[in-house]
């Protein structure tokens, strides 16, 4: 018996050493503090990085491949998934994905700290009814991932659509300016002409 108590002990201080100190963080708040948001494939992954091969960006610069590094509180991903990932850069300017905040892959979609799905199925000694309930979690959480990739498009767009609408406007000043001098150019030469008929 004490031996098991060792043994339960033990492992709660292990698991407590390896965990991150996570806050739950929305998702408006996530896109406002990350400095690329992007779906990618990871396409190398070993003991200190892996590999992120661009999709598609949305928020920041496009890069073709990321390089992020593992840490404790970092994302473990496997060769091959498809991720859509928030990430911020450090001082020497590598990118950082934290398993804290809404980043997700398709073959495991679920937010850790998402307050929007329902919990986790319960484990009932029935084993169909708990297929069910893990299908019906994961589809949920598909749904979700799905959902949020559409708004970060439609976010993107909107973004596009400001800055086109600021370069119209800016644009059009310039048109208006370049009227303006050409205007008086041709006033200037008018008068100019008509001196110097006048003074023939």
């Amino acid at each position: 018996m004490i031996k098991q108590l060792l043994t339960l002990l033990l492992l709660i201080v292990s698991i407590d050493s390896y965990c991150c100190d996570c806050k739950t963080i929305s998702k408006e708040e996530e896109y406002i503090n990350s400095d690329l948001i992007f779906l990618g494939k990871i396409i190398t992954v070993n003991d200190k990085f892996f590999e992120i091969k661009t999709l598609e960006v949305y928020k920041g610069k496009t890069i073709k491949k990321i390089k992020s590094y593992i840490s404790d509180c970092g994302i473990h991903p496997h060769k091959g998934e498809i991720w859509l990932l928030y990430s911020k850069k450090n001082d020497k300017n590598a990118f950082f994905i934290s398993t804290c905040g809404n980043s997700r892959s398709f073959s495991k979609p679920f937010i850790l700290n998402d307050a929007n799905l329902p919990p986790p199925p319960l484990f009932d000694s029935s084993v169909s009814l708990n297929e069910l309930n893990e299908k019906n979690y994961f589809k949920i959480a598909s749904l979700q991932l799905r959902l949020d990739i559409l708004n970060l498009r439609e976010n993107k767009r909107q973004n596009e659509l400001i800055v086109l609408r600021s370069s119209c406007e800016s644009l059009e000043n310039r048109i208006e300016l370049l009227k303006l001098i050409l205007g008086s150019i041709i006033i200037l030469v008018v008068f100019f002409v008509f001196r110097g008929l006048k003074s023939s």
